[in-house]
């Protein structure tokens, strides 16, 4: 069914599973309430996953940005960073307002920023991200000392 680890083409998988269920009628209730269920399952098991961790990442006050990709649905992002030898900045903002995200950052606004952290040495941020939007994730020094620091983005709580 999954041949290669792609997933089928949904519409015509559900057409295909639909006649099915009409020939095999004969099966009785029991098909015909399993099949919603089933189709309900894969719909669910469908939502891509994010899920990016790097470790012992040097920092400077340049700082790594993380691009996260747009997806269909709204989604929530956790992202969780531990620094070691100095604090950090996180900052997550859509990417498309990148240029005044970078302008409220340096004014201490949070108009164009979904979510800030600053000068801490351990941070833990929830980010709701519009559908079809592409966000990024910004983490950086938050003075001249070279930290180094762990980041981890995912979509799902620990």
């Amino acid at each position: 069914m999954f041949r290669d680890g792609k997933l089928p083409n949904l519409p015509v998988f559900f057409r295909q599973v639909r006649k099915l269920a009409a020939t095999n009628h004969q099966q009785g209730p029991t098909m015909r309430r399993l099949l919603p269920c089933l189709m309900l399952a894969l719909l669910v098991g469908c939502s891509p996953k994010l899920n990016i961790e790097k470790k012992l990442i040097e920092l400077s006050t340049d700082g790594v940005t993380f691009e996260l990709q747009p997806v269909k649905a709204e989604q929530k992002i956790y992202v969780d960073a531990t620094a070691t030898g100095g604090n950090i900045d996180v900052y997550i903002y859509l990417t498309k307002n990148k240029a005044a995200a970078e302008k409220d950052i340096f004014a201490k606004k949070n108009d164009n920023l979904i979510e800030r952290a600053e000068d801490k040495e351990s941070v833990s941020l929830q980010a709701t991200i519009p559908a079809n939007e592409e966000a990024s994730v910004w983490v950086k020094a938050t003075k001249l000392n070279k930290p180094t620091a762990s980041v981890e983005i995912r979509n799902k709580p620990k």
